[in-house]
C-alpha cells in the first residue's frame, strides 16, 4: 500500500487564520510576520523533516502544501529546507480551500478512486518515531476505506513559562500523524475532518502500546489562534498541571521523566530530550531566530 503525508507550511487558508483576521493583508500580516515563521522554519527544519528523514521505510511521499503568495524570502528558505529529502513534494497554490484544492491529489494516489492508499497528517512543528511509517504500512491494511489508524500514546514537549519540558501524554485521534485510509468510495484528506471526533464516526485501528508522536507545543501554535504575533508565557497553567499529574518526576520538578528521555533517544534517533527541549527554549527569543534567519522585520 502506497503511503502519503500531508503537511501544511504556514498555508493561508480559510480554518484557520480566518478566525480572527479584518481582512486579507492582515491575515497575510499575521500569518507571515517574520517571528512567527522564524519560529515555524526553526521547528520544520530541527524537529518535523530530521523525524521523517530519519524513517525505517523511505517508502513515502509527502505533499507540503503553501501558499503561492506567500512572500519570496520564506519561498526561498523553504525550498533549501526540503531540498536533499526526496519524500518531499511541494503543492504551491493561492486557493485557500484545502478540501477542493487537494482533491487532484487524492485522484492521484488512489488512480481514480479504484485502488487504496494510506493518508496521514503531521504539522510542520511535530515529529514522527522512526518506526512510524513501516507501522503505518502493516497497520492500513487492517482498516477498512474511509477508516482510521491511530497511535494515541505519545510525548509532548512544552513550554512552562520560559522553561521547556517534556512528559509522556495520551490524546485520542489527535492531530499528529493521524491517519486514514483512502479508495474507493472514499477521497477525503486526512485534513479534511474533524480529527477528535472521527474515532466516533469510522472503524479505526488504534495502537497505544508505544510513542507514536511528539506534540510540540511554543508560542505560534496556531491553535492559540493570531490575536498575537508570539503568545508569550508558554503552557497555560491547566496543562502544566495535567502533565504533572501523569508524569509524578515533571512535578518533583524534573524536566522530563528519566523514561521519557530515554524513550525518545531511541524513537527518535536524530536527537535527544534535551536537544528537542534545546529546540523549544529557542522559540522563547524569536527576535534571536529572525536574525539568525535573516528575515526582515516589518
Amino acid at each position: 500500500m502506497q503511503i502519503f503525508g500531508h503537511c501544511r507550511f504556514s498555508w493561508y487558508g480559510i480554518s484557520d487564520t480566518g478566525r480572527e483576521i479584518a481582512d486579507e493583508a492582515d491575515a497575510r500580516a499575521r500569518l507571515w510576520h517574520a517571528q512567527r515563521m522564524a519560529i515555524r522554519f526553526h521547528l520544520f527544519e530541527q524537529l518535523m523533516l530530521p523525524s521523517l528523514a530519519a524513517q525505517t521505510d523511505r517508502d513515502f511521499t509527502l505533499l507540503v502544501t503553501v501558499s503561492e503568495d506567500m512572500p519570496e524570502v520564506y519561498q526561498t528558505r523553504l525550498d533549501a529546507a526540503v531540498a536533499g529529502h526526496s519524500f518531499v513534494r511541494m503543492n504551491r497554490t493561492l486557493s485557500r480551500d484545502y478540501a477542493r484544492l487537494i482533491v487532484p491529489f487524492m485522484q492521484e494516489t488512489t488512480e481514480g478512486g479504484t485502488v487504496r492508499s494510506a493518508h496521514f497528517r503531521l504539522d510542520d512543528d511535530d515529529a514522527l518515531p522512526a518506526t512510524y511509517i513501516e507501522r503505518l504500512r502493516r497497520d492500513a491494511e487492517r482498516v477498512d476505506t474511509g477508516g482510521l489508524v491511530c497511535y494515541p500514546y505519545g510525548v509532548l514537549g512544552f513550554l512552562d513559562g520560559q522553561r521547556p519540558r517534556h512528559g509522556f501524554r495520551h490524546i485520542s485521534y489527535h492531530a499528529q500523524g493521524l491517519a486514514r485510509i483512502a479508495g474507493p468510495g472514499m477521497l477525503r484528506s486526512p485534513l479534511h475532518m474533524q480529527h477528535k471526533q472521527m474515532g466516533q464516526l469510522v472503524p479505526s485501528y488504534v495502537d497505544p502500546t508505544f510513542v507514536g508522536y511528539h506534540f510540540t507545543q511554543h508560542g505560534v501554535n496556531n491553535t492559540k489562534g493570531y490575536g498575537a504575533t508570539v503568545h508569550r508565557g508558554g503552557a497555560d497553567e491547566r496543562l502544566v498541571k495535567s502533565m504533572e499529574r501523569g508524569n509524578p518526576e515533571l512535578a518533583d520538578g524534573a524536566d522530563a521523566p528519566v523514561k521519557c528521555d530515554e524513550t525518545m533517544a531511541e524513537v527518535f534517533p536524530f536527537t535527544t530530550g534535551p536537544a528537542i527541549r534545546a529546540m523549544l527554549a529557542a522559540t522563547t527569543e524569536p527576535e534571536r531566530l529572525v536574525e539568525t534567519y535573516g528575515f526582515p522585520e516589518a
